[in-house]
């Protein structure tokens, strides 16, 4: 697990006991909540810079930020 580095030890052990008292399933699921979380902000952040870009082209943007252009190329097969 993280060491939390902005909190006191007191907080994180508390933290950390509330993540041991939930499920697998409840862990996956704020992870996936997390994950769709970030990738909203990232959507909307690529959305503001380039405000010319279709969604399709935001979604290729973010895989090409995720996998890497060369991936990218291999699967897609195309330039980003």
């Amino acid at each position: 697990m993280a060491v939390l580095t902005d909190t006191t030890d007191k907080a994180r052990l508390i933290h950390e006991a509330v993540l041991r008292r939930k499920s697998p399933q409840q862990r996956l699921r704020m992870a996936q909540e997390l994950t769709l979380g970030l990738q909203k902000i990232a959507f909307a952040a690529i959305r503001q810079r380039n405000p010319e870009l279709t969604d399709s082209e935001i979604w290729l943007e973010l895989v090409v930020r995720r996998l890497g252009a060369a991936v990218v190329r291999k699967v897609y097969g195309r330039d980003t």
